[in-house]
């Protein structure tokens, strides 16, 4: 090869490169205003292979509402104008709404942090789904001479275990949120995610939602109203919401804690991490002690070099605080 196809390649590998970042670090949704006539009873938005957005209620005869949504939108692509798929009302859009310009103000030192792990999901056996067994083999030795009538009871135990047992993963399947900052800096990052599906923090273009694989279908369902939080899933993928919040520049300092109160802390120093215990609010970090490491996904992908403080939220078994010292 050479030198000149040599420098071509590397520039197009730059580019290749440079592309796929912008692509993977842009939000996956974009947030449009429809107005929508009674009666009506939902609204299916589709915007191709970015997803659907589905509005769910109903407007009685005379009645009009306006909606701000959520819209899933494509990898590196710009938002477009959904298609009404479903609607039993007169349906009109009204345009696209800028995101919230305090997103620009979070820091890229933040943004580059790793996302919440979304597979903490704890595996519970419910006593029912034991029940559910137990009497299933009991049925299967009692009707043992009956292979056929041994089978069938083992199907529909096994397939009732199944549901009960599917049906408490879900519901022990907590979002998991990390509380980002840098210590001195007025705006600290929070991070929300989870696996499959996650509520979504607002109903405003305040955060932005990012999703690995990075291309996959989104389908978001929010009701008409105002007060509830839409809902984005996407099949066999990480969902991750992102959005900034104003502490005080002295929240996390050493000499005291005013961030939120913490009942187990580590601290890196000089590349080695020691447990600190509880830290409450208004107290100085505590000493080194006997502890257990920090979760490895929580320290994973940290910046080198510098003093890192993360720590458990007090009452939240799946939030946390991250904290860097430069």
């Amino acid at each position: 090869m050479s030198s000149l196809s040599r420098v071509l390649f590397a520039a197009l590998t730059a580019l290749i490169v440079v592309a796929s970042a912008r692509a993977s670090a842009q939000s996956r949704i974009a947030f449009a205003e429809f107005e929508l006539q009674g009666p009506a009873a939902g609204l299916v938005l589709d915007a191709g292979l970015a997803g659907t957005t589905r509005l769910e209620g109903t407007l009685s005869a005379g009645e009009t509402g306006r909606f701000l949504v959520p819209i899933p939108t494509s990898p590196g692509a710009p938002p477009l104008e959904p298609r009404v798929t479903t609607a039993t009302g007169a349906v009109r859009f009204l345009g696209w709404r800028e995101p919230d310009a305090r997103l620009a103000t979070l820091p890229s030192a933040l943004r580059a942090r790793p996302a919440p792990a979304a597979s903490s999901t704890r595996v519970r056996v419910r006593p029912s789904v034991l029940l559910v067994l137990a009497a299933a083999g009991i049925a299967g030795l009692w009707l043992r001479r009956s292979p056929r009538a041994a089978l069938a009871v083992g199907i529909v135990g096994t397939a009732i275990a199944f549901a009960l047992a599917r049906a408490s993963l879900d519901r022990d399947a907590p979002a998991v949120e990390v509380l980002d900052g840098i210590a001195g800096s007025p705006t600290w990052q929070r991070a929300r995610g989870a696996r499959d599906a996650l509520v979504l923090p607002a109903r405003t273009p305040s955060f932005e939602l990012r999703t690995e694989p990075n291309g996959v279908a989104l389908a978001i369902t929010l009701p008409f109203d105002p007060a509830a939080l839409p809902r984005a899933t996407a099949t066999r993928a990480r969902l991750v919401a992102t959005w900034p919040e104003p502490w005080p520049e002295d929240a996390l300092e050493r000499g005291a804690n005013h961030l939120v109160v913490l009942d187990e802390v580590w601290v890196r120093e000089e590349g080695n991490w020691t447990a600190r215990g509880p830290w409450p609010l208004g107290a100085p970090l505590g000493p080194p002690r006997p502890g257990s490491d920090p979760p490895g996904w929580l320290i994973d992908g940290l910046p080198q070099g510098v003093a890192v403080v993360v720590g458990r939220v007090a009452g939240e078994e799946w939030s946390f605080v991250r904290c860097t010292y430069p």
